[in-house]
């Protein structure tokens, strides 16, 4: 199978909070934030893949009930925030087995260390808002299953060959996969 010769990419956090405050008064915007930490993407995310402690190749955050206009209407009083940012599966690989929940101390402090670090973006660009309130504070990291492939196999010129030269209307795409 062609597809299946291509390695997985990286896994990603994703942060998820629930204010119990409408996004107007917490002047939440209505963009989103993509944030690198400088130019050298590449060696960024070299670092960050040889030593998760690394400053964060790239952080992503949004904020879906600023940008929806019947929000309100159907979550009166409430805000959310979603933030992103890689996480490889080799750090939360020793977990795999283990059901959600019971995977001890160590990842629950993984976990709380992650949290602290996202939430550190989010503050280094919204210093005013008042996350105390947020009735969910937890990463969630990469560990659904074996190998996760978040957005699709890593970058790869044969993967894009395969794209180009091989794949058209009449080709039936399960034999990519199997």
């Amino acid at each position: 199978p062609l597809l299946r010769k291509d390695t997985p990419s990286i896994g990603h956090l994703g942060h998820h909070i629930a204010i119990g405050e409408p996004a107007e008064p917490l002047r939440l915007p209505k963009t989103n934030f993509s944030i690198y930490p400088d130019q050298n993407h590449r060696e960024n995310l070299a670092a960050f893949a040889e030593d998760y402690r690394a400053p964060f190749p790239a952080v992503y955050i949004s904020f879906p009930s600023a940008k929806d206009p019947g929000w309100q209407s159907r979550y009166p009083g409430t805000a959310t925030i979603e933030i992103v940012a890689p996480a490889n599966f080799e750090t939360f690989e020793k977990w795999q087995d283990r059901p959600w929940g019971k995977r001890g101390a160590d990842y629950d402090s993984l976990k709380a260390e992650f949290t602290e670090r996202l939430l550190a973006v989010l503050y280094e660009k919204l210093p005013r808002l008042p996350v105390e309130k947020a009735r969910d504070r937890q990463a969630r990291p990469p560990n659904a299953g074996p190998i996760p492939m978040a957005f699709g196999p890593r970058y790869q010129v044969n993967r894009y060959f395969v794209a180009c030269v091989l794949l058209d209307p009449a080709r039936d795409f399960r034999q990519l996969a199997t």
